[in-house]
């Protein structure tokens, strides 16, 4: 991916984050890094980017900065649905995106 990309998606994440404690909504961000030789290495977020509760409703956040030109989101969606099954049932899903979403995306 695009070091631009992957750098706007980040801070996205980050805005999203703010939001959260700008309402003063616990949340855990659940990205991933390890410093090998000086050097970040981002390992994974297992699908979801953030987590939370608010009045004791579980919550995961899955978000994408995406350009209108960005025809993976159903992919995209799947693979955050899949995250969501490895959560106990009463935990809700956010899919946060920047474009509308596709047709085949809003089955």
């Amino acid at each position: 991916m695009n070091n631009k990309y992957l750098k706007i998606g980040e801070e996205f994440e980050y805005k999203i984050l703010q939001l959260l404690r700008k309402n003063n909504i616990k949340y855990f961000a659940r990205r991933l890094y390890y410093n090998i030789d000086n050097t970040n290495k981002f390992i994974g977020d297992g699908g979801i980017d953030l987590t939370g509760c608010y009045n004791e409703i579980f919550f995961a956040i899955q978000t994408k900065f995406r350009t209108n030109h960005h025809n993976e989101q159903d992919k995209d969606i799947k693979n955050f649905i899949k995250a969501l099954e490895l959560q106990p049932k009463e935990v809700i899903g956010f899919f946060v995106t920047t474009i509308d979403y596709f047709k085949q995306s809003k089955k």
